[in-house]
């Protein structure tokens, strides 16, 4: 099962992250594009640490709540 899903990683890295390289010759690139992208990904990856501390949070209060969930609860973590 290993091996069919390194196999499937090396597919996608070698098929879907080669055309984002991709670049005309003749045309020059914007000064706004590397700084949209940083921004972008910038404010992508606090809004889901901000999603998963309040997921996480919740879960813990249940918890306290309500010890007998434990299974229940764990189930939506992935939490073993």
């Amino acid at each position: 099962m290993k091996q069919l899903q390194y196999l499937f990683m090396s597919l996608a890295a070698m098929f879907l992250a080669s055309p984002a390289f991709a670049q005309s010759a003749g045309e020059p690139v914007n000064q706004w594009v590397p700084l949209a992208a940083g921004l972008g990904m910038a404010l992508a990856a606090g809004l889901c640490g901000l999603g998963q501390g309040k997921a996480t949070a919740s879960a813990t209060e249940a918890l306290a709540r309500n010890p007998g969930a434990r299974p229940g609860i764990f189930i939506f973590l992935k939490v073993k």
